[in-house]
């Protein structure tokens, strides 16, 4: 668990999550070096996501619903957060 400040806050930004996933959040906007979106238990509860981890996605508006693919882990992240130039 880390960290960060936060330097701002957007409201009703339209996102869109693989093909066919559209809608509007807010945003707070953190004084971070990585770029990445982070929904919460309640975002995930509006909606009606189901976290599918052997498959590593998103299915929004439950069972049968659309899927949205986990993107795979970055390698270099681990070595960034530890200060270490990456090449």
């Amino acid at each position: 668990v880390g960290h960060a400040r936060i330097l701002g806050k957007l409201r009703g930004v339209p996102v869109r999550l693989g093909e066919a996933v559209d809608f509007e959040l807010d945003i707070s906007v953190l004084g971070l070096d990585e770029e990445m979106l982070m929904l919460g238990l309640d975002q995930l509860r509006r909606f009606r996501c189901l976290v599918d981890l052997e498959n590593r996605c998103l299915v929004f508006n439950g069972k049968g619903g659309a899927v949205v693919n986990f993107l795979p882990p970055d390698p270099t992240r681990r070595l960034r957060r530890a200060g270490c130039p990456v090449m």
